[in-house]
């Protein structure tokens, strides 16, 4: 009876999981989008829940960059596999799902893999 719990408990918290937000991250944008501009495009492939674009840039290339968030998984991967290597004035951007990592003291930080 004791594993019996444990996978109805398991069923429970991926269906939970699948209903969360799903952060994207966004490379390669054009100088001339903003925070509005950028949620009306994505607004077409998904319900966009956020939209951040850091205002500091520390990367060498100094290319804008952004994070967009959906409010499903489904919906994230969606919009990767519809929007990731379109131009965009010119610009051929990058779509993924944003990864974290949590650091020792609980903050979350940005794991870089690429």
């Amino acid at each position: 009876m004791y594993g019996w719990r444990t996978v109805m408990h398991r069923r429970r918290i991926s269906k939970v999981a699948s209903m969360e937000p799903v952060t994207c991250f966004v490379s390669n944008l054009p100088e001339e989008f903003d925070r509005v501009r950028l949620k009306n495009y994505f607004e077409k492939f998904g319900l966009v829940r956020d939209v951040f674009i850091p205002g500091k840039r520390t990367s060498k290339t100094n290319r804008k960059f952004s994070f967009v968030r959906f409010s499903t998984k489904e919906e994230a991967e969606r919009v990767i596999s519809q929007t990731n290597g379109l131009s965009l004035d010119g610009l051929r951007i990058g779509v993924k799902i944003a990864a974290y990592s949590r650091a020792i003291n609980g903050s979350r930080r940005v794991e870089r893999r690429w």
